[in-house]
């Protein structure tokens, strides 16, 4: 009965966000990711500052820098004394569990689809299509892997294995991030962080996240963390001016749906299989 009683000023001794979409660095004027960075440090400035923060996230992933800035920025909340409990709703895989794991505790819907612990990078070669239109492209480099991702030829062995390495450097930083967070060996980590994806049941059964539960849960979690009376329980959504209240509108949306095949092919992700409506 708490959840909604949150009024406009900034009293809440709870605070709920939402990350909503693919995590990636932006910085146009409607940058959602500068947003959220503003609101996770602003958060600590302010003279009534929240006891506890709910991070909602809803999220398929993203490049692994804006993931990582996203995880700092909750740890910065809670080295400034402020509890953090992340809710894991639609989806909450591959770099939204990244950030997940940051929180003092993680609590998904049992359906929740969340996992794909995995770094995925790739690129498009149109070669073939360039030799049966008899388009020549002529390449001026300095090392012999600038054109790694070049698109007008096929990949070489030499350059697999040079990305693949990167890769699993990447990787191995997820991995060691997952069990130090979650209090696991690495090799057992490793059992289940091929990329599958998984329900919030499955995720709560290898203890990848604290409980099953919704977001009246978060808030008696967030509370009690934050050893908030539960009669003195102040809830406040904070939610972006514009822009659908927190979410790209629709068309932007629409495009992000093609990664990573458009903007950041050729980017390690941090990024789940797209799945279809």
């Amino acid at each position: 009965q708490y959840l909604f009683k949150g009024g406009p000023d900034m009293s809440a001794n709870i605070q709920i966000l939402t990350l909503d979409g693919p995590i990636y660095y932006d910085d146009g004027p409607g940058s959602y990711f500068r947003w959220m960075l503003k609101k996770l440090y602003g958060m600590t400035e302010k003279a009534n500052r929240p006891k506890a923060v709910i991070l909602r996230v809803n999220s398929p992933g993203g490049t692994v820098g804006a993931t990582e800035e996203l995880f700092q920025a909750v740890r910065h909340l809670q080295v400034n004394g402020i509890r953090v409990v992340a809710l894991m709703e639609d989806v909450a895989a591959s770099g939204g569990l990244y950030v997940s794991m940051a929180a003092d505790c993680v609590i998904a819907h049992a359906g929740t689809i969340t996992g794909s612990i995995g770094v995925i990078m790739e690129g498009t070669d149109y070669s073939a299509i360039m030799d049966f239109l008899g388009i020549k492209t002529n390449v001026i480099k300095s090392g012999k892997f600038k054109d790694i991702f070049s698109g007008t030829r096929p990949m070489t062995n030499e350059e697999h294995a040079q990305l693949q390495e990167t890769i699993m450097s990447v990787y191995q930083q997820f991995l060691e991030m997952v069990a130090k967070e979650r209090r696991m060996p690495i090799a057992k980590v490793k059992k289940f962080a091929d990329g599958r994806v998984m329900s919030g049941m499955q995720a709560y059964k290898l203890k990848l996240v604290d409980g099953i539960g919704g977001l009246a849960s978060a808030v008696e979690v967030a509370a009690k963390l934050g050893k908030i009376s539960k009669n003195k329980i102040k809830t406040k959504f904070v939610r972006r001016k514009g822009w659908g209240g927190g979410c790209w509108c629709k068309a932007k949306a629409n495009f992000l749906a093609l990664i990573p095949n458009a903007k950041l092919s050729g980017i390690p992700l941090f990024m789940m299989p797209k799945f279809n409506k």
